[in-house]
């Protein structure tokens, strides 16, 4: 072969492309745009609530979907693993998401003066997980808490003699194992008044006692609502706890597991038809691995009722999700 030859045979090379297709970097794109629109598409499902109930079990991922619309959004602009640089943010702010609640409820909780002619009043409300084993943990957990009024959520019959043991701290309680698969309960300190059990919205029910003049008259409603795929039936029950609110004197507290979310509307729904002002934020489940990402654990008082301090999760005891608590301003004797 001679020299011209053989530089033909280069130049020919260089001019003619291997028959492998060119990676225009697609692929480095694909796997988090698809990621931002599916993030995109679960936000806008849960607006889609206000039209279907069902939909509004979207709206307990809001959080969870702004996370992912953020972390991917971002590995846009790194040149490079775009898709794995989306999940490691979003796992990164899953756990930072996690970890706020714990951060929130570690600061000593500070309680400010009530203002004149008011007295402060601790309340919580705390789902025990009816699967829970762990009596003890339970019984010390309440304990430590603390509080002057305190709703049980799935805290099935066989519980009562914990309920028992509470005695000394908690004189008074209201339970409604009277009626089948209800498992709530309200422990107080001081006297329960003209306490009642709703009727059946599709198998549950909610409880309400009264607290006596030395706590302001304090109407406290417990509540555990039912959950996705039974919307239509959550919604329902919802609207009958909305009009026993409604049909209320006086100062009111309602405390419980709605199964919603801030960003839902069944909650927005509740808020604007009572008047109650919701006071809690903090993600209370799943505390299984200590990692919460869902606040549904709620607490609602009247306008009147303010806030004396921040709300802090405590020990989940065993439990799947964890206590919320605070303490408010009620009317004085």
């Amino acid at each position: 072969m001679t020299e011209a030859t053989a530089t033909k045979i280069n130049e020919t090379d260089n001019h003619h492309p291997s028959s492998k297709p060119k990676h225009h970097g697609l692929g480095r794109w694909s796997g988090a745009t698809l990621a931002l629109a599916l993030a995109v598409a679960g936000l806008a499902a849960g607006r889609l609530g206000m039209l279907w109930p069902s939909f509004d079990v979207f709206t307990q991922l809001t959080a969870q979907f702004i996370m992912a619309f953020a972390g991917f959004a971002l590995a846009l602009f790194v040149p490079r693993q775009k898709t794995l640089t989306g999940v490691v943010l979003l796992i990164t702010f899953l756990l930072l998401h996690g970890m706020w609640p714990h951060y929130a409820s570690s600061r000593p909780e500070t309680v400010a003066a009530p203002p004149p002619g008011m007295q402060a009043l601790k309340v919580a409300s705390f789902n025990t997980w009816r699967m829970n084993p762990t009596l003890d943990a339970l019984e010390a957990e309440i304990n430590r808490l603390d509080a002057d009024v305190l709703v049980l959520t799935e805290f099935p019959p066989n519980r009562a003699a914990v309920a028992q043991r509470l005695t000394a701290r908690y004189p008074y309680h209201h339970d409604c194992y009277a009626v089948p698969n209800c498992f709530l309960m309200i422990l107080s300190k001081t006297p329960l008044l003209d306490t009642g059990i709703s009727d059946s919205v599709h198998g549950h029910y909610y409880l309400r006692a009264r607290l006596g003049p030395e706590r302001g008259s304090l109407t406290v409603f417990g509540v555990h609502t039912l959950r996705f795929p039974y919307s239509a039936e959550q919604f329902q029950q919802a609207s009958a706890l909305r009009k026993a609110v409604a049909a209320t004197p006086g100062p009111l507290l309602v405390m419980g597991d709605f199964n919603a979310t801030p960003y839902s509307r069944l909650l927005g729904d509740f808020q604007d038809q009572t008047g109650l002002h919701r006071l809690t934020s903090l993600p209370t489940w799943p505390a299984t691995w200590r990692f919460p990402q869902i606040a549904i654990d709620h607490i609602f008082a009247s306008p009147a009722l303010t806030p004396l301090s921040a709300e802090h999760i405590g020990d989940n005891a065993g439990s799947d999700h964890y206590p919320v608590s605070l303490t408010l301003a009620v009317p004085a004797p």
